[in-house]
């Protein structure tokens, strides 16, 4: 019996050891005492810069945007950066007839080097969403360029110089980048940049965006940093979603960069809950490590040739793995080829056979079906039993992380049954490699729809078909250690990836973490095989196990807190021309908070304010309170060619953090303060951070009287409007249709 349990049990034990190994990479380190490390960054050093920057929401247009300003501003001059606040316009087209503008007041610091050189160029943005204090999203940047800087200032100069951009109004559609890219005049002289970002308030710093033309910049990447995390799968996907940077402004040009960020803690994403005390000390450590030491690198090479064949690449046990990307194909060919040898050869060593192969395939092709299936009952049970998840980001409660279990635990029980089946009529290796099949075509597709990301499943499958035949050379391969050197390369890989794909989807889209599980798995079946012939049971039993620890931890921690608050959205909007007002929500769900607000359960479109509202929402009537509105003066009008060209001055109100402005189907904005637009005819403007001295905006219109909406929107519902309080257990929900004020009016130009 001790014999019989001997080989599972060293199976189970060593498969244990790999998962923790892989985990381990995406780990952060612990924060380095500020005592023991004057040389080199401190997290607990630059937390005291965070405890400022972040110590209330500072959304641009607001008082607190201006302190934090100023406070970055002073630190830098006080290092002997040489430091300016270019204040430029920047300018976003939305697709259609809408733009987004904005007066930005990006800040910029100089350390110079010692040979007039290339410069690089460190980004991170210091403004926050609305209802935020940006600890993570972007503060924890801001703090590490500070802790950065003061290093560099005791070391003494490198050889290039080292600029330090804190970009304005990232939030808002990247307004601050875009300016700088179009107005600095010395854009030139910059040859390497590092944008450092965040989606959360913990977890690694993952280097998961660079641009084109990216060889030299990865090999370089590798040399610099001691914990590296780069992965150009993330990249493909990562293109895929709608998403942008300050960096996606920079990519137009001839600068070479990286773009880095963490992204676990999805929850605290844009919350009131981001503040520097959740903010995980581990976390900042490894972004400022990370930029400590890509500074130092590219701070001392020569930065005028940075550019050279696009490149494969992928970080494994701390090194990252580098090749060029004409390679991808050779690589492909020679994987489809080597599957095909080993099963030949094997089957030569009667280990396999043809049929039991084909049947692999087949009953893959059913794991994959049948589990999916699994993971979207079990994702609809869980959203179910908590509608409340709907208020945040994705659905993704602070929790969330116990469920992937379930997940997890789905596929594994479909694989035991399969297993189980599998034992009365061949070995875990025809398994395996009708699996390989199946993964093969998969490869092709993967080129196709995401080209530098096939890697994920060719090169494990290379190495394991190549450790087979060794394997089996002068042994059955079932006698082999076959089943133990198969697990390593796919575990140490791809489970980071099962991890990060929840985090970043969660309740979104489970499959996408799911389908790494469903990878992973065909190579886990041999080992898995000595598991059953203890009990065949065992697999589909480790399985629900999985899920029932899931559903309960998840479900035990799934009630809001004090600690885990609950969001939620609300806001008011004062239409002057009727003195009507209405509170509404877009909220999936109504709460009991809101409840105290919008009695009606009926749903329509907030006309009232935006009279082309075509989303719905919770509404119901509001008492009308006295706001001040902004103003407007008409600079200059006149008729060029039949056309009215019309110069408005816009002086929004008090804390007034954007206004939107409609024009008619026959007029659009031809100038904006500085900035002439070209190409489409922009007809809705919505500007940000407007100046009390106002914004200037050009207009060109058919001859003839206009009647234009005007909408300005401030920062938090005022106290007197806000009867109920927000219960202890109940936060603002992130975004600007959330505690947000709304003042609409019309004018005649």
């Amino acid at each position: 019996m001790k014999s019989k349990l001997l080989l599972p049990g060293v199976s189970f034990v060593f498969l244990i050891i790999i998962c923790v190994v892989s985990f381990n990479q995406i780990t952060p380190p612990e924060p380095a005492l500020p005592g023991y490390t004057p040389d080199s960054y401190s997290a607990y050093r630059a937390i005291e810069h965070l405890k400022i920057v972040a110590k209330e929401p500072h959304g641009t247009g607001t008082p607190a945007h201006k302190r934090v300003r100023n406070y970055i501003y002073d630190q830098c001059k006080k290092l002997g950066a040489k430091i300016k606040v270019l204040t430029n316009t920047g300018i976003q087209y939305r697709g259609g007839t809408n733009v987004t503008a904005g007066t930005a007041y990006n800040i910029l610091a100089k350390l110079e080097g010692t040979d007039n050189s290339k410069a690089v160029l460190v980004m991170g943005h210091y403004d926050s969403q609305p209802n935020t204090p940006g600890a993570g999203d972007d503060g924890s940047s801001i703090a590490s360029m500070l802790e950065v800087m003061e290093l560099l200032a005791k070391q003494g100069p490198l050889k290039n110089d080292i600029y330090f951009l804190m970009t304005d109004q990232e939030e808002v559609g990247l307004l601050g980048a875009e300016a700088f890219v179009n107005s600095y005049p010395e854009l030139d002289e910059i040859g390497m940049l590092l944008n450092f970002d965040a989606r959360g308030n913990t977890g690694v710093n993952f280097t998961f965006e660079t641009t084109s033309q990216n060889g030299w910049i990865m090999r370089e990447f590798s040399k610099a940093v001691d914990q590296p995390l780069a992965n150009a799968l993330a990249y493909e996907i990562y293109k895929l979603m709608p998403n942008g940077s300050d960096f996606t402004e920079f990519k137009d040009t001839h600068i070479s960069g990286l773009n880095s960020a963490f992204i676990e803690g999805h929850a605290y994403y844009h919350s009131p809950e981001d503040t520097w005390r959740n903010m995980n000390l581990g976390t900042l450590q490894h972004q400022g490590d990370l930029m400590w030491e890509m500074v130092n690198h590219f701070g001392t090479i020569d930065l005028n040739e940075t550019k050279a064949e696009d490149a494969i690449f992928f970080s494994i046990l701390n090194q990252v793995v580098i090749y060029p990307a004409s390679l991808d194909w050779p690589l492909i060919v020679l994987s489809i080829v080597l599957l095909g040898f080993t099963i030949y050869f094997l089957r030569s060593k009667q280990s396999v056979n043809m049929p039991a192969v084909f049947k692999g395939a087949g009953l893959y092709l059913a794991l994959l079906i049948i589990s999916f299936s699994l993971v979207w009952i079990i994702n609809s049970i869980i959203l179910s039993l908590n509608p409340h998840f709907s208020s945040f980001y994705g659905n993704d409660f602070y929790n969330s992380g116990y469920y992937i279990w379930c997940f997890i635990g789905a596929c594994t029980v479909v694989l035991g049954v399969i297993l189980k089946y599998l034992v009365k009529s061949s070995s875990g290796y025809n398994f395996l490699l009708g699996s390989l099949i199946i993964q093969a075509i998969l490869i092709l597709v993967l080129k196709i729809y995401v080209p530098t990301g096939a890697f994920i499943l060719y090169v494990p499958m290379i190495i394991n078909l190549v450790l087979m035949i060794i394997a089996s050379i002068k042994q059955p391969i079932e006698n082999s250690i076959a089943p133990f050197l198969i697990i390593v390369i796919p575990v140490l890989l791809w489970l980071p990836f099962i991890y990060f794909l929840f985090v970043v989807f969660s309740f979104s889209l489970p499959y996408a973490s799911a389908i790494f599980v469903l990878l992973l798995l065909p190579y886990l079946a041999p080992l898995m095989q000595y598991w059953n012939n203890i009990n065949n049971h065992i697999v589909y039993g480790l399985g629900a196990l999985m899920i029932a620890y899931g559903l309960l931890a998840g479900q035990l921690t799934a009630s809001p807190s004090d600690d885990y608050p609950q969001q939620t959205t609300l806001a008011y909007g004062l239409n002057l021309d009727t003195n009507e007002a209405i509170w509404f929500s877009r909220q999936k769900l109504k709460d009991e908070f809101i409840s105290n607000y919008i009695k009606s359960d009926e749903q329509g479109h907030i006309e009232e304010i935006y009279s082309n509202s075509s989303a719905w929402y919770w509404k119901d009537e509001a008492p009308v309170v006295n706001i001040m509105a902004g103003r407007f003066a008409i600079v200059s009008d006149t008729i060029v060619n039949d056309m009215r060209e019309l110069t408005l001055k816009i002086m929004p109100g008090h804390e007034v953090t954007y206004f939107n402005i409609s024009l008619p189907e026959d007029a659009y904005f031809t100038q904006i303060n500085e900035r002439e637009l070209e190409g489409e005819m922009a007809g809705t403007l919505q500007y940000y951070g407007a100046p009390s001295s106002g914004c200037i905006l050009k207009i060109k219109a058919k001859p003839g009287t206009m009647t234009i909406p005007l909408v300005e929107s401030k920062m938090s519902i005022a106290n007197a409007l806000l009867t109920t309080p927000l219960p202890e257990d109940f936060i603002w929900a992130p975004g600007y249709m959330s505690n947000n004020m709304f003042i609409k009016r019309t004018i005649d130009l």
